[in-house]
């Protein structure tokens, strides 16, 4: 995902670890990288706003043309990349530019950031902590869609 080579992504691989998996159960490394806005490589676009996905076998989605994304699948077709909206390095892809509010240290949540008074992404530091299971945090424990505590939430520890 991080060079674009979207031709190398294993969708049935993403199927299960992303859209079979809406609380992370399987505690994937793939569901993090999506929910921190690295990309999941499943809300791709051509240059008309047509979904460009292997998995996706709806004729009517919109922009296709009357033939699902899955059989006109081509991934030399991709022009938006809509779920990255920051690189790994913090770099912000995409933004709606909403003032932050005007509290004290909020501007610290963004600390290092080009514009650290507006919304953004999590800084690139914030997102190695979350992500990097060599350096940084992983998370091993959340809430599932029925409220019941998953993982080990008494193993967080602070690097």
């Amino acid at each position: 995902l991080a060079t674009s080579d979207f031709a190398s992504l294993d969708f049935d691989l993403l199927q299960e670890h992303i859209g079979m998996n809406p609380g992370n159960q399987m505690n994937s490394p793939l569901w993090v990288h999506m929910v921190a806005g690295l990309g999941s490589g499943l809300f791709l676009f051509d240059e008309n706003g047509g979904a460009v996905n292997f998995l996706d076998e709806n004729d009517d989605r919109v922009g296709s043309g009357g033939t699902s994304p899955k059989d006109q699948f081509n991934v030399n077709n991709v022009v938006f990349d809509l779920d990255r909206i920051v690189t790994a390095d913090g770099t912000s892809t995409g933004s709606s530019n909403h003032i932050m509010l005007d509290l004290p240290g909020a501007a610290s949540l963004r600390a290092g950031e080009t514009n650290p008074n507006f919304s953004g992404p999590l800084p690139g530091s914030t997102i190695m902590r979350l992500t990097d299971p060599s350096s940084g945090i992983v998370l091993d424990s959340w809430i599932d869609a029925n409220g019941v505590v998953q993982g080990d939430a008494g193993t967080f520890v602070d690097p």
